[in-house]
């Protein structure tokens, strides 16, 4: 039983009362003192050290819980800790003139996910009154929905709205859903190493987040937003080739002039 000791405090918090080795092993010599042996002659005696957590309903649940909580409290302190020794380190190597080693480290661009909550559980316990209500079969479901637009999708066409500019991370997203660039994870051919990040479609040249920007800010600006359509990229699409029929009422006989002989027979 003494795994379960880190969860006690989340246990008695709950209502329920734990004992500890010592205090247990004291009730139990108890129930051997003579009176009480004495009296089971008699009749039976019933001793309940239980301390309330039989009342406590999915008792796995509450534990797996408690558990995960203090790993992820433990995990937390871990790496302050850990940071702290760091920061000390770098200090005492500044203060006592010993000389430090250089990392060379490349600035990452800090992508955001804005994924939805998760729906808790209590908010779906009304959902089996609704079992067999409709045919599920004929039920249209939307598991997800995208906005895709001029300006890639809304993360993107929202710093366009609000500030005019694109972020570094927007630049990496439009430049690798326009094909610019890919992710690379493995030995690069042109050093023989290992290398992890994006490259060059074209030349499968590394490139870090921070040059993205700055090598292909122009080319996405040309080709994004509001724009007439470019025929190389819509397959020989122009649409200064379009002809626009347009028809006219004629409220009075037309004038004579003269036309070609192919334009007098369209006429016609």
């Amino acid at each position: 039983m003494s795994a379960n000791n880190l969860i006690a405090q989340q246990i008695e918090d709950l209502g329920a009362r734990t004992f500890s080795t010592a205090e247990m092993a004291c009730f139990l010599l108890s129930i051997l003192h003579p009176r009480i042996i004495r009296s089971v002659h008699s009749e039976p005696i019933w001793a309940d050290l239980r301390g309330g957590v039989q009342r406590l309903s999915n008792m796995s649940e509450v534990s797996r819980k408690a558990r995960q909580s203090i790993d992820r409290i433990s995990g937390i302190k871990r790496l302050i800790s850990k940071e702290v020794a760091l920061d000390s380190q770098a200090t005492s190597l500044k203060t006592t003139g010993v000389e430090s080693h250089s990392i060379n480290a490349n600035i990452l661009a800090k992508h955001k996910l804005q994924m939805p909550a998760p729906v808790d559980q209590s908010r779906l316990k009304h959902l089996p009154k609704l079992q067999d209500m409709l045919d599920l079969d004929k039920i249209v479901v939307i598991t997800g929905y995208g906005e895709v637009g001029p300006y890639g999708h809304a993360e993107t066409r929202w710093e366009m709205e609000a500030f005019g500019e694109l972020s570094v991370e927007g630049c990496i997203e439009l430049a690798w859903i326009m094909g610019l660039i890919r992710h690379f994870n493995g030995v690069h051919p042109a050093t023989d190493k290992h290398y992890v990040g994006w490259v060059d479609a074209k030349s499968n040249d590394p490139v870090s987040d921070i040059q993205i920007k700055l090598r292909y800010k122009k080319y996405i600006f040309e080709h994004t937003g509001g724009r007439l359509i470019e025929p190389e990229l819509a397959n020989g699409y122009s649409p200064i080739n379009n002809y626009v029929m347009r028809e006219i009422q004629l409220e009075h006989d037309m004038a004579p002039f003269e036309t070609s002989l192919d334009a007098a027979q369209a006429y016609k």
